[in-house]
């Protein structure tokens, strides 16, 4: 594929196993230009995700706050 390929590493907090990575070939991602306040980029659209994430280029651009997540590990 001439996609970039992103590794996940698993959060499941079983130590006693390796971690379980996927692979993603970004090139298969749906994605779609959006605006978010006032500036176009380039979104990943994922209808079953649990959280919205940025980069933080992104996050310095909207000079947005940095919220951490306290919720359940996803």
């Amino acid at each position: 594929s001439d996609g970039v390929s992103v590794g996940m590493v698993s959060t499941d907090e079983d130590e006693a196993e390796e971690p379980t990575v996927l692979l993603i070939d970004s090139s298969r991602l749906i994605t779609e230009t959006v605006t978010c306040q006032g500036v176009d980029i380039r979104a990943v659209i994922d209808t079953g995700a649990v959280v919205s994430v940025a980069s933080p280029e992104l996050q310095r651009k909207l000079q947005r706050e940095r919220v951490e997540w306290d919720g359940p590990s996803v």
